[in-house]
């Protein structure tokens, strides 16, 4: 979400396709490493543990450094920065339509809040929204074509993959 955000509109999606690039990659890489320290018993379990915390502390050392997003900063009321931080990103002082594009889709993205905000006003308690939420969300997540197709192999075949 990060990189889509700060990418530039030409880029945005080649950078986001080596974004799934990298991360189909670490996953291989992740693999063979577990792959590798499997066969080292008894401790090439904490060997892999490890080394996947070595991804993990780059991350969180990379969010303590990158600046927050333009989009973000707008979102939360703060204008001035957000035209700081794009300018800044940019490299150029002139980011006009840019920050009119992300001032549109900020007023579009505050009128579904509100939206929601009304819905969550008309329950009668926190429990009964957060079924209702939750039931949504398991009723979409088991009409994925993912979890329709796969769930009645899993029951004919059993595991398939």
């Amino acid at each position: 979400m990060y990189l889509s955000e700060l990418a530039p509109a030409r880029w945005r999606g080649a950078l986001n396709m080596l974004f799934q690039l990298a991360t189909t990659t670490g996953n291989l890489t992740a693999n063979l490493i577990n792959y590798g320290t499997g066969k080292l018993i008894p401790w090439g379990w904490r060997l892999s543990l490890g080394l996947a915390g070595v991804p993990a502390c780059l991350l969180i050392l990379g969010s303590i450094v990158c600046p927050e997003t333009p989009n973000s900063l707008i979102e939360r009321g703060h204008f001035e920065k957000g035209r700081a931080t794009l300018e800044k990103v940019r490299g150029i002082p002139n980011v006009d339509l840019e920050y009119d594009d992300i001032l549109e889709a900020s007023r579009a993205a505050n009128q579904v809040r509100i939206l929601c905000v009304n819905h969550v006003h008309r329950c009668k308690n926190k429990l009964s929204c957060d079924c209702e939420f939750q039931s949504y969300v398991f009723f979409m997540q088991t009409l994925d074509p993912d979890h329709v197709v796969c769930l009645p192999l899993r029951f004919l075949y059993g595991q398939i993959y």
